[in-house]
């Protein structure tokens, strides 16, 4: 077997295993198979191709170029012994039996060879990676069998724990056990990188951004074949699958991606890291085909826990008996599971703030913003469907508009409408009512629906009032303008109205339309009131009778009031 033996200038060194890898890419980019510390080599320097125990050597530095015993090198087949020097950096490549000088360094337990896989699998219908679908979690038929997500509540099956080879605990000081368990060149290397990782995650907000990020630095970093992260629902009470990156990216088209919910389950009541050196002998995955077709060797399973509540777990697996996981790779999975939670924290909040931001924007558009702010942080909550309610109607429309229109251009008429609209909408959130509905140069309000108070007329009468002072002392583009407003109060149905493709919040019922009518016999800058809405008002305002008045849809006529004045 072949390896390589690295000594950095500030001393430090390290060993990595070569073993059956065809190719070993040498560098400082993290997508090398050996990432070199070092400021002078280049981020691509040097690759070493292996063909069937033939060995060669191909430069890829342009900048600093690669030295072999001391004479730079494009290409060359490599015997055994030779020193080849990497920027500030030596390093010796070794054939099993050979002999080195290096130092006194022993080798470490764990190399870090890239297994960096061809795709991300894209699973089919049934077995597919994206968020909120599911995972076969054991040995199912492919493609006819339902798939549910891993539930974590479950005891699980009795004396099916799985053989742990070794454990961690992520409350404990994990950088020492690693430190412990790693030779210190190893180790320095791997908390560099650490670091690294750490610091590129924290700057990604989108979920699906962190979790490919992080399988990518997982597969950079360990002798993975398979990975596969899964989160918890909005209850905690399952596991779902929502990344998966495979070595054979035809594994999830032919249905082969199977994972242990009795593994995961363990790993997630347990709160602890679980490490099983071999698969293929653990009593637990005996009887599960897809394990043992797929020959998976070793496996790693690791929760992500942020601030003690357990956010998901990640599973990698190695199929080959010479990259088996140990201690060491355990704790670094565990540290890199520590920053994803923060970041899987981070992503959540974020996407939860653009949710709510985006619902507080739809809510203000009928809502004043104190009640859209109280409905988008779930103070206060809607009903689906429509409610039966007792309520005041303010219908307000412009007079003469039709003339009015007629000498206008229409991109004119719709610059008139939005700044008439707006001064109004906001009159109408300012008293607390909700914005119903435009139709036309027509506004509908509603006071005492989703949420009654005892105001709720008098709100309604002092927001016409202030409407209508409003447009008198308001100079538009278009000239004068002068309103009516009818006010009536009564039963509406309220809510959200429509098909199962189009709905919208909005009021309907009889005293709409009353209040509407009202508002058609209104003169210029007039507020007509109905004897339901005088007597809901009493003492609280002034009022002239203006005599019964036949209203279109009504079988006998209504006495009407005209509002003078608010007290």
């Amino acid at each position: 077997m072949a390896k390589i033996l690295v000594c950095y200038q500030d001393g430090t060194e390290t060993e990595f295993q070569i073993g059956t890898r065809p190719i070993v890419k040498v560098g400082r980019e993290l997508d090398n198979t050996l990432i070199l510390q070092d400021p002078h080599a280049s981020r691509k320097h040097f690759y070493i191709r292996n063909q069937n125990g033939v060995f060669t050597l191909f430069n890829l530095s342009h900048t600093h170029g690669t030295l072999v015993n001391g004479e730079k090198t494009e290409r060359c087949e490599l015997k055994g012994n030779e020193v080849i020097e990497a920027g500030g950096t030596r390093i010796t490549f070794v054939l099993e039996g050979g002999e080195t000088a290096l130092g006194s360094t022993a080798p470490t337990q764990g190399d870090q060879p890239s297994r960096t896989p061809s795709s991300v699998a894209s699973a089919p219908t049934g077995v597919s990676p994206s968020r909120g679908s599911s995972l076969p979690l054991d040995p199912l038929p492919a493609h006819d069998t339902p798939i549910q997500p891993v539930n974590v509540t479950s005891p699980g099956e009795p004396g099916s724990s799985p053989s742990v080879l070794a454990t961690s605990d992520p409350s404990k000081s994990l950088m020492f056990a690693a430190f412990e368990s790693a030779v210190g060149g190893e180790f320095s290397r791997r908390f560099r990188l650490l670091q690294d990782i750490g610091q590129q995650m924290v700057t990604k907000l989108h979920l699906s951004e962190v979790l490919e990020f992080l399988l990518d630095k997982i597969f950079q970093v360990l002798a993975a074949d398979n990975g596969l992260i899964l989160l918890t629902d909005s209850q905690a009470a399952n596991l779902v699958p929502t990344a998966v990156r495979l070595k054979d990216p035809h594994a999830a088209e032919e249905g082969r991606l199977r994972v242990s919910q009795t593994l995961l389950r363990h790993c997630f009541q347990k709160r602890v890291g679980v490490l099983s050196a071999d698969a293929l002998s653990d009593e637990r995955f005996s009887t599960q085909q897809s394990i043992m077709a797929l020959g998976i060797h070793s496996v790693m399973c690791v929760p992500m826990i942020y601030q003690d509540e357990i956010l998901g777990v990640i599973q990698v697996d190695s199929q080959t008996t010479s990259n088996t996981f140990n201690q060491a790779d355990l704790d670094l999975l565990t540290m890199l599971a520590n920053q994803a939670a923060l970041s899987v924290h981070n992503s959540r909040l974020h996407d939860k703030l653009i949710k709510e931001e985006t619902s507080r924007a739809n809510y203000e558009r009928y809502f004043s913003p104190q009640i859209a702010e109280k409905i988008a942080s779930n103070e206060i909550h809607l009903d689906s469907g429509g409610k039966s309610v007792e309520a005041t109607v303010l219908f307000s429309d412009i007079r003469d508009f039709t003339p009015l229109s007629e000498r206008m251009e229409p991109g004119e008429i719709v610059r008139f409408l939005n700044h008439y609209f707006t001064m109004m909408a906001d009159i109408v959130f300012e008293f607390n009512g909700t914005l119903d509905k435009f139709i036309g140069d027509a506004l509908v309000a509603v006071f005492g629906s989703p949420f009654p108070s005892p105001d709720d007329s008098i709100n309604a009468a002092r927001c016409a009032e202030k409407m209508i002072r409003t447009v008198r002392e308001t100079t538009f583009s278009v000239g004068a303008v002068a309103i009516g407003i009818g006010l009536h109060r009564g039963t509406i149905i309220h809510g959200n109205i429509g098909s199962d493709k189009v709905m919208q919040y909005t009021c309907i019922g009889d005293t709409v339309n009353t209040s509407s009518r009202l508002s058609t016999i209104a003169k210029p800058n007039q507020i007509v009131l109905s004897p339901a809405m005088k007597e809901v008002l009493g003492d609280d305002v002034q009022t002239k009778a203006l005599g019964p008045v036949e209203l279109k849809g009504k079988s006998e006529p209504m006495n009407t009031f005209e509002l003078m004045r608010c007290l």
